[in-house]
């Protein structure tokens, strides 16, 4: 079925489920590995970011529709598509680790993000969601941890 098709009946179940003014972020996709593409809707969901190997820039991506359980109607678009390169990825994460400020209340943001991202681009999914983890940590000075941290990457290896 269609991923638009998808997020729409998740979220008419949901705004059946949940209390008012409660909301939920999902990010619904489909890996094609043969194809080396990957498929999404993002409802509110983010960042969602790209980093392409070959130039070491890392491109942001937008929510392509409303967080679920807002508006029972919402419709969600067609499904964005992503053509993954060999050492491109994609990683799918929960605004805890953008929006976690420090003491003075500067929060770490995309930039810091992108520089730990391109840092530590050669290694395993599994080390970069680490590396990420540290140094927002090391950068929040002691800040107690005030949203979930998610994290889903996803590397095309190989040639």
């Amino acid at each position: 079925e269609d991923l638009s098709l998808t997020a729409a009946r998740v979220n008419r179940l949901l705004c059946q489920d949940l209390p008012p003014g409660r909301f939920v972020t999902a990010c619904f996709g489909i890996l094609d590995s043969r194809e080396r593409r990957v498929e999404y809707v993002s409802a509110g969901h983010g960042p969602l970011l790209l980093f392409l190997a070959t130039s070491g820039q890392v491109k942001s991506f937008g929510a392509t529709g409303l967080p679920m359980a807002i508006l029972e109607d919402a419709e969600y678009p067609q499904a964005e598509r992503i053509d993954f390169e060999p050492g491109d990825a994609f990683l799918l994460l929960t605004d805890g680790f953008v929006e976690w400020a420090r003491p003075d209340g500067e929060m770490y943001g995309q930039e810091r993000l992108a520089e730990i991202i391109r840092a530590h681009r050669d290694g395993l999914c599994e080390s970069l969601i680490q590396a990420v983890y540290r140094d927002v940590v090391r950068f929040s000075g002691g800040t107690q941890q005030a949203d979930d941290l998610t994290a889903v990457v996803i590397r095309r290896t190989g040639t």
